[in-house]
């Protein structure tokens, strides 16, 4: 025979070739909005209210009534980089957030804009010192380059509490709203002697309170304060106090600050003073009038430490409130960019079959290779083969990830020659390319001659195969092909008598098999859950490409009318004359074994036996004329049912046991 080489690119001593490429490329990921916002109270005085409505852009918000004081924190955590590359380089985070300002109150600014690396606050404060718009705007802090003053991991990034944090502030006015300052008696406050005042709020925000007071004697404590709504036990809004020796001898005004209150669902707040301790020698004085001088409120008083209270109309305590109106912060949403670097490790192929350089291989062999990708990259493999003299593209496993992958090389089919096929790796960025040669195997000594000319030997009558054609030397091994009928318009199983190859090779075998709906399933005969485990692989590529291997049973779904004819070629390293042992195993009401018989015709009772079936265990038949399983139940119901050579049979039983199985008939 006629040794046929292909020259590649002009260089006949090419063994292989490996392409590989390292790129370094700027990317970002993003811009990503967060999954959690949260009021973060570790910070600043007022709170936010509805703050997961930050977590997108809409048309609800996170807000905050401020006063004269910074807000909490708003805090916006669980952005999904899980992109970015582990090996990435941070080069840049640009922040964006979208808020405005309403309410009649000053103007609005930032207090503190930072981030969150594992849920800590680092870095710089981007705070803007310009006013909040007044209507929806996105405020961008950060950018391209900017690391916010510190440093950032791939893993930084990718952490759950990475955020950022928001504190808004405003500067309103403070104003003397309400005030009662005529009387010249006095109210004693000691022990359970509690004093109170009720007055009406006219801003949004009580920010202080002043009394006027005195100290008699030393009194045994401070003196407290209660802000209180609804009444003089009502709820308490906020709570200080001041030192005896911040009150004079004499009466004065004397201070009552506290957290800024949000009044603006009040009409009037309550009072409480009181100290703990004392006597009416050691005491202190609150001044009050009996001619009701203020008529928006009156004095309170009660004997038993604030449990009961008696109201008196007429009298009225001195103080002054004061107040401010409020702004509203609105926040509708946070997001966050990250730009970055990385480099991309191009794919790497290996476990080349047949082996690089290798001879004496088979006729079509099953070319496999095991590719991989260390950035985790899914991947494109493409198959090439240049038996015409150029590369031509044979087969495309898209979107794969690490693993072992194969094509059938159909065009290497003849004798003693050498051929060339290529794979090519793409990850998305970077490309890995090797190309691979093997030599078939020799034909012997055979003359053409000898076989009244015909060149393959596939065309040669088997009456002209006589050894006394080569001399009586030459053994000559006729390689033996089978066909099995498969419906198309439904379910059917056969035996795979060829040799070892994949799903997609034998779905290469039948015309039309490109739907999503079309199978090819392979039964695993060594683990039990449920019925039904069955590895699919489909027409349009999707599902598992599992190996497929010599007596395996092979179940298939079409979707077309009429049949068609699937055509294996032995393989020649196979001995198909050899019996082989099969383990059956235990399936009681879990599954079923799935076999293939290929000894002499018999019958579903003989095998039965054979194979040592107890009472109530099944053996089945599969009919393709009728596309039925005949179904053999040991002591219940035993119908006369002939089994052809290469059946398919079905088996439930109810403990593990072998069955040896002859191999074909002579």
């Amino acid at each position: 025979m006629i040794l046929r080489r292909y020259n590649l690119l002009g260089l006949f001593s090419i063994i292989f070739l490996i392409c590989i490429s390292f790129s370094v490329f700027a990317d970002s990921s993003g811009p990503y909005f967060p999954s959690s916002c949260v009021d973060d109270s570790s910070y600043g005085l007022y709170e936010w209210n509805n703050p997961s409505y930050a977590e997108s852009s809409d048309t609800n918000y996170a807000t905050s009534k401020i006063g004269n004081d910074p807000t909490h924190y708003l805090k916006a955590t669980g952005f999904d980089f899980s992109s970015i590359p582990s090996d990435a380089t941070i080069n840049g985070i640009k922040v964006e957030i979208q808020r405005y300002k309403s309410g009649s109150g000053s103007s609005i600014t930032d207090r503190r804009v930072s981030l969150l690396k594992s849920g800590s606050i680092v870095g710089d404060n981007k705070a803007d010192t310009s006013s909040w718009p007044t209507t929806d705007t996105w405020k961008t802090y950060g950018g391209t380059t900017d690391l916010w003053g510190t440093t950032w991991t791939a893993s930084d990034i990718k952490n759950s509490n990475f955020g950022v944090i928001l504190s808004a502030q405003a500067k309103n006015t403070e104003y003397l709203d309400e005030q009662s300052t005529s009387g010249t008696m006095s109210l004693q406050v000691y022990s359970t002697r509690h004093g109170g005042q009720n007055f009406k709020v006219d801003y949004d925000i009580l920010t202080r309170i002043e009394l006027y007071i005195e100290k008699d004697g030393v009194p045994a404590g401070d003196l407290y304060m209660n802000v209180r709504e609804d009444s003089m036990t009502g709820t308490i809004l906020a709570s200080t106090s001041v030192s005896s020796s911040d009150v004079l001898d004499t009466p004065s005004w004397v201070e009552f600050d506290f957290d800024d209150i949000d009044v603006s669902g009040l009409s009037e707040v309550y009072i409480e003073v009181y100290t703990f301790g004392g006597s009416a020698s050691n005491c202190y004085k609150w001044m009050f009038s009996n001619t009701n001088p203020y008529s928006n409120g009156m004095l309170h008083f009660s004997s038993n430490g604030g449990a009961s209270w008696s109201d008196y109309s007429s009298y009225d305590c001195q103080f002054k409130s004061y107040g401010c109106d409020s702004s509203i912060a609105n926040v509708n949403a946070f997001r966050i960019t990250v730009y970055y670097s990385s480099s991309n490790t191009a794919p790497s192929i290996s476990s080349e079959y047949p082996s690089n350089s290798s001879a004496s291989i088979e006729l079509q062999p099953h070319c496999h290779v095991y590719v991989s990708d260390s950035d985790g990259d899914t991947m494109t493999v493409k198959w090439y083969e240049n038996t015409t003299g150029s590369w031509v593209l044979q087969q495309t496993n898209s979107s794969v990830t690490n693993g072992t992958y194969y094509w059938t090389y159909t065009n290497a089919s003849s004798y003693s020659t050498t051929y060339y096929w290529k794979v090519e790796v793409d990850d998305g960025t970077d490309t890995t390319t090797t190309i691979y040669h093997f030599t078939t195997k020799t034909l012997s000594v055979l003359d053409t001659v000898s076989f009244g000319g015909k060149a393959d030997i596939s065309e040669i009558p088997l009456s002209l195969l006589d050894t006394a054609s080569f001399g009586g030397m030459v053994d000559v091994q006729i390689q033996k092909t089978y066909n099995w009928t498969i419906r198309n318009n439904g379910v059917d199983f056969f035996i795979w008598l060829g040799g070892n190859t994949s799903a997609s090779s034998v779905g290469d075998l039948i015309t039309g098999f490109d739907e999503s709906s079309e199978y090819i399933a392979i039964w695993f005969n060594d683990t039990w859950s449920s019925e039904g485990l069955w590895t699919k692989y489909y027409g349009d590529d999707s599902g598992t490409d599992f190996n497929v291997h010599t007596y395996d049973v092979i179940k298939i779904y079409l979707t077309d009318s009429g049949a068609q004819i699937i055509t294996m070629n032995a393989s020649s390293s196979f001995d198909y004359t050899e019996s082989r042992t099969v383990q059956l195993i235990n399936s009681t009401n879990k599954g079923a074994n799935f076999t293939g018989y290929t000894g002499s015709p018999t019958s579903l009772s003989l095998l039965s036996s054979d194979i040592g079936l107890a009472n109530g265990e099944v053996i089945s038949l599969w009919n393709n004329s009728s596309y039925t399983w005949q179904i053999f139940i040991v002591g219940f119901w035993e119908p006369s049912i002939s089994v052809p050579k290469n059946s398919i049979i079905y088996t439930k039983v109810g403990d593990t046991r072998s069955w040896t199985i002859p191999g074909e008939e002579a």
